[in-house]
């Protein structure tokens, strides 16, 4: 279908196969979102996530994910004004070596590790 879609419910999925392959690989929930080219009514391609928690369903969530895909796929250059900054000298400087070294900021990694929630650890089935 062409609607976004957002579900724990084992029963919502149809095909013998699929479900197999959920129970087999004990995911919870799925998502999934069509992504739609302007002018087509059948999606070009569908973004999936799945999870190993269960989650309910977040409207607003939803939405929002559904609209920042659509943005994406029709190209933010069309659609929003780029940053004053864009083009300017002051990034000729900045090469892939350098977001390297900020991504190999150990100290900010522990940081992140020791806020982070454990795997198994669920209290309210929320993402």
């Amino acid at each position: 279908s062409g609607y976004p879609f957002w579900s724990s419910d084992k029963d919502s999925i149809f095909d013998a196969g699929r479900r197999a392959a959920f129970r087999n690989c004990k995911i919870q929930t799925a998502l999934s979102v069509p992504i739609f080219t302007a002018g087509e009514s059948t999606p070009s391609c569908v973004l999936s996530a799945y999870s190993l928690l269960p989650a309910s369903s977040v409207p607003f969530v939803l939405n929002f994910v559904q609209k920042a895909v659509r943005l994406l796929w029709s190209g933010l250059d069309r659609v929003v004004n780029p940053h004053q900054s864009v083009g300017r000298e002051l990034w000729k400087d900045v090469g892939p070596a350098d977001l390297g070294e900020m991504a190999a900021d150990v100290e900010m990694q522990r940081s992140f590790i020791g806020k982070k929630r454990p795997r198994g650890e669920s209290n309210d089935g929320c993402l």
